[in-house]
């Protein structure tokens, strides 16, 4: 009544365009605080002169009310909060497996402390008296009993899974350690089975298992391990190294076992050896019922392993006779295949190919070392018909050399690689070119001069080369004059090793004397080209005023001074005099152009490519 007083009071209606009648919150807060209300003003008594008792009457009843519901709202408020407990309690724990196993203990102590706090508010609220607070506390105490009971149940229900779980699990291993057993090992069985027996007991006792689940249970187990012995059986058979027909004749006598109601009985008798209970005719039909059926569907995976085991074998005799037939057509196939790419390989005009092509019959060729052997022994002899090299071009060793030439694919690509970086290592390491390149081709032929100008020719074939690695050869053949050549050369070499790259100017200082005239004109008589010839004259000049300016300064690394022009007139005096010194001595000019001057390109020996080695 109040509540509408006072909203019909302070609602004016007002008419007028755009004008709606105001409304008033009528909640508590803007009732006992009414100032707030826009248009209306409890201090004015002019304003509302009748109604003002009546208002502050209605004031105070609705002051108790609202008292009475705080009241209200404090036990309501109090409740919720021992609810929102059980409920925090409740979510920690509902993804907590084993709370009824191993942390039992932990989950009635956390709930203990939930009726703790439970308790500490009830105790603690201001809005209760005390019989209100025993009433709440009462209440706890029930509901707290209730819970432990209801616990209780689930924890022992929980526990008889569990134990029941591992129980049945425990069987399962028996079973799987039972079957493995042969047809010999009964002991080991019998004991296997007595714990089976006993594991089934202690589950009837605990689940409360009728008398014909529990001869079912002895029957799947123990009768059925005794089936996957004789299963087992089979498979030795199966798997062992006995022929078909071996393996045959033993699984027919398992069969003949099987197949009658003999293993029926044996399978009965061996169960109740077992059996605890008291209704052992009841037990005996049903295990009876039980092992016909296992062993109509054992009997029938048997039969039907040997059906399969039958017809693998005529698969395998039919796939063996096809992969004989298709080996003597592919072995067909190959030797005609072989006596083509014979044909090809040896009319290809590359050495090795053709090699590999007379030596086909072995399917292997001939290895680059025992190839040098071959033909130093040839050459040592003199007979030339051991030599391989002979049979193919239908030139001599000597011959070919003498002529320039060299063997397409005599080295192999593989070798002469290996010889390139060989090379490469003792230029590095301080020999001249045509020295490291000597040397590396020794030791790739033997030592034989003859075949190491077989081996450089092959590995200068494309001109890259300079002239002086013939003068080594000459040298190597014991030619004096080419060994005093090959010793200038690599003086030579050695002090232009020493000059850095030089510029235009730079090539034009260090030639600028009559003496490097002189000099660049003899070797463009010699054959060299008169731009590598004056760069090389340079380059020379310049590398004997490092050793010079070296040996006086005890410098071994600043080679600056080629830039500088600081050198002093001794060391000019000294680097000119050599310079004529060699400009005088003809070898030693002869030398300096074989070192700059490439050497023409190889032409390939011809190839015979002409026989046809038939293979029957």
């Amino acid at each position: 009544m109040a509540n509408e007083f006072i909203e019909k009071e302070v609602t004016k209606e007002r008419t007028g365009a755009n004008v709606s009648p105001i409304q008033v919150d009528t909640q508590s807060r803007y009732l006992l605080n009414p100032t707030n209300v826009e248009g209306v003003s409890v201090k004015t008594p002019s304003k509302i002169p009748v109604h003002e008792n009546m208002f502050i009457e209605a004031i105070g009843k609705i002051a108790k009310e609202s008292e009475q519901l705080k009241l209200n709202n404090e036990k309501n408020l109090l409740d919720i909060a021992m609810k929102n407990k059980d409920l925090e309690f409740e979510e920690k724990w509902s993804t907590v497996q084993d709370k009824y196993g191993d942390r039992f203990e932990e989950y009635l102590k956390d709930y203990n402390e939930v009726i703790k706090s439970k308790k500490s508010l009830i105790v603690n609220s201001k809005y209760l008296d005390s019989l209100e607070k025993r009433a709440f506390s009462d209440n706890v105490d029930t509901n707290y009993k209730d819970w432990g009971v209801k616990e209780g149940v689930k924890r022992n229900q929980y526990y008889i899974k569990e134990q029941n779980d591992i129980a049945l699990a425990t069987l399962e291993q028996r079973r799987a350690i039972g079957a493995k057993y042969g047809l010999n090992d009964d002991e080991k069985a019998k004991e296997n089975y007595t714990y089976m027996r006993d594991t089934i007991e202690q589950i009837a006792k605990l689940t409360g298992m009728s008398e014909e689940e529990k001869i079912v249970m002895l029957g799947k187990n123990i009768g059925g391990t005794e089936v996957a012995r004789l299963n087992n059986r089979i498979m030795e058979i199966q798997n062992s190294s006995m022929t078909i027909q071996q393996k045959k004749v033993e699984i027919d006598k398992v069969l003949a076992y099987m197949d009658n109601e003999k293993i029926v009985s044996d399978l009965v008798d061996t169960t109740m050896e077992y059996y605890k209970g008291n209704d052992e005719k009841t037990a005996r039909e049903y295990l009876k019922v039980q092992f016909e059926g296992e062993t109509k569907n054992v009997l029938k995976g048997i039969k039907s392993t040997i059906n399969e085991i039958q017809r693998e074998e005529k698969a395998r005799a039919r796939a063996a006779a096809a992969e004989a037939r298709a080996r003597r057509r592919a072995e067909k196939e190959r030797i005609q295949m072989l006596q083509a790419n014979f044909n090809i390989a040896y009319n290809s005009g590359n050495y090795t190919t053709m090699e590999n092509a007379i030596t086909a019959k072995t399917s292997k060729g001939v290895r680059y070392d025992d190839r040098i052997l071959g033909e130093i022994s040839a050459l040592e002899s003199g007979n030339i018909n051991s030599s391989r090299i002979y049979h193919i071009t239908g030139k001599s060793v000597k011959e070919i050399n003498a002529n320039n030439e060299y063997i397409k694919g005599y080295v192999p690509e593989t070798v002469l690689d290996n010889m390139r970086v060989d090379v490469a290592n003792s230029i590095r390491d301080g020999k001249s070119e045509s020295q490291a390149i000597i040397d590396v081709a020794s030791t790739y032929s033997g030592d034989n001069p003859e075949m190491t100008q077989l081996v450089v020719n092959s590995l200068t074939q494309d001109g890259g080369y300079t002239k002086s690695i013939d003068v080594g050869i000459q040298a190597k053949k014991g030619d004096v004059i080419a060994k005093a050549k090959l010793g200038a050369i690599g003086s030579i070499e050695k002090t232009r090793a020493l000059t850095p790259q030089l510029d235009g100017a730079q090539i034009e200082e260090y030639t600028s004397t009559d003496e490097a005239q002189i000099m660049i004109n003899k070797l463009v008589e010699k054959g060299a080209d008169r731009y590598t010839a004056k760069k090389a004259v340079a380059e020379y000049n310049a590398g004997l005023r490092i050793q010079e300016y070296s040996l006086r300064t005890g410098n071994q690394a600043d080679k600056d001074i080629l830039y500088t022009g600081d050198i002093s007139r001794k060391d000019k005096k000294n680097a000119n005099k050599k310079m004529k010194s060699i400009v005088n001595q003809d070898t030693a000019v002869e030398a300096f152009a074989d070192s700059i001057t490439p050497r023409k390109r190889m032409k390939s020996t011809g190839l015979k490519g002409d026989l046809k080695l038939w293979i029957n």
